[in-house]
C-alpha cells in the first residue's frame, strides 16, 4: 500500500505492485463508521495500469452525492489519473497529459505521469478542480465536475525546455488562489516548493498561474535541472503538503521533518 486518504466515513487505500507484479493494483475502500479501529472492507477496484497507484484521492463530496475517487498511476505502460466510483467500482474514465509521455525510447526524455493529487470545489466557479503533480509534466488542473469528461483547465509546465523536474504533488488553498507545487528529486539536494498565483484559475478558463515564490530548506543546496540522476534514498526532498487555511502550509520534508510554512499576501513563504 502506498497512500491513504479518509473522508467522513470513508477511507481509501491506494496500492502498488512495487513488492510483487502480482500485487493487487488499485484501492480498497473502507468504511469507518462501526469501528474506527476495525475498518470494514466495502470493496476492492482495479485500476487498469501496469503498475498500480501512487496516490488517490476522495472527493471531498463523496458522502453527499460525488462518491469518486481520483487514482493517480505513475506506470509507462497505461498511466494517467483514473477516476472511478467507489459504490460501484466503475472506473469512469482515465485522464493523461496533452503532452504525451515522451517514453519510451529509454532512458525516458521525461515522464509525464502522476504523481499526488490534490481535489476541492472552486468557491467561486462551483467546479471540481484536482491539481496534480505530474511530474515532468509540472502541475496539471483538471476539471472533474463532470467525472466522466476530465478537462485540464490549467498548467505549469516542468520537463524539457524548462529548469523545473520531478513535481511530486500539488495542493490549493481554500480560495484557490494560491497554489503549491513540491519537487521531488531523489537525491543529495533539496526539492523545493513552488507558490504559484492562481487566482486566474477557477476553471472556467485555461489559465498559466505565475510563480510568485519559491521554499527550500536553509542550508541545502536547490535543484540542479541537468541532473536527472535517481538513486534509492531522499534526504531533503519536499514530499506531502496540506494546506491549513490561507495563509499557512504544512510540508514533510523526509529527513528534514515537518516543517510549517507562513504564506503571507505576495507568495512568500517563511518557515516558522
Amino acid at each position: 500500500s502506498y497512500d491513504v486518504d479518509l473522508v467522513g466515513r470513508y477511507l481509501l487505500v491506494a496500492h502498488h505492485q512495487e513488492f510483487g507484479r502480482n500485487a493487487f493494483a488499485g484501492v480498497s475502500v473502507y468504511d469507518i463508521s462501526a469501528d474506527p479501529f476495525h475498518p470494514t472492507l466495502l470493496r476492492r477496484i482495479a485500476v487498469p495500469a501496469s503498475c498500480g497507484l501512487e496516490s488517490a484521492e476522495l472527493d471531498p463530496e463523496v458522502e453527499s452525492g460525488r462518491p469518486y475517487a481520483y487514482c493517480n498511476a505513475h506506470c509507462i505502460v497505461d498511466g494517467g489519473m483514473y477516476t472511478v466510483n467507489i459504490l460501484t467500482g466503475q472506473v469512469l474514465s482515465r485522464y493523461v497529459s496533452p503532452e504525451g509521455l515522451n517514453c519510451p525510447p529509454f532512458p525516458c526524455v521525461d515522464e509525464n505521469l502522476p504523481h499526488e493529487a490534490f481535489v476541492q470545489r472552486h468557491p467561486r466557479s462551483g467546479k471540481v478542480l484536482i491539481y496534480i503533480g505530474f511530474w515532468d509534466s509540472g502541475l496539471r488542473i483538471v476539471d472533474v465536475t463532470t467525472p466522466t469528461n476530465p478537462i485540464e483547465v490549467g498548467s505549469f509546465d516542468y520537463g524539457t525546455g524548462t529548469p523545473y523536474q520531478n513535481a511530486h504533488g500539488a495542493v490549493a488553498s481554500p480560495s484557490g488562489n494560491w497554489i503549491y507545487v513540491g519537487d521531488e528529486l531523489a537525491e543529495n539536494t533539496t526539492g523545493g516548493v513552488h507558490i504559484l498565483d492562481g487566482h486566474a484559475c477557477d476553471g472556467t478558463q485555461y489559465c498559466t498561474p505565475p510563480q510568485v515564490g519559491f521554499w527550500h530548506a536553509d542550508g541545502h543546496v536547490v535543484q540542479n535541472p541537468d541532473d536527472h540522476s535517481f538513486p534509492t534514498y531522499f534526504r531533503f526532498d519536499a514530499h506531502n503538503m496540506d494546506p491549513h487555511g490561507e495563509n499557512a502550509l504544512l510540508l514533510g520534508n523526509y529527513a528534514l521533518g515537518v516543517r510549517l510554512g507562513d504564506v503571507d499576501v505576495r507568495g512568500r513563504t517563511t518557515h516558522t
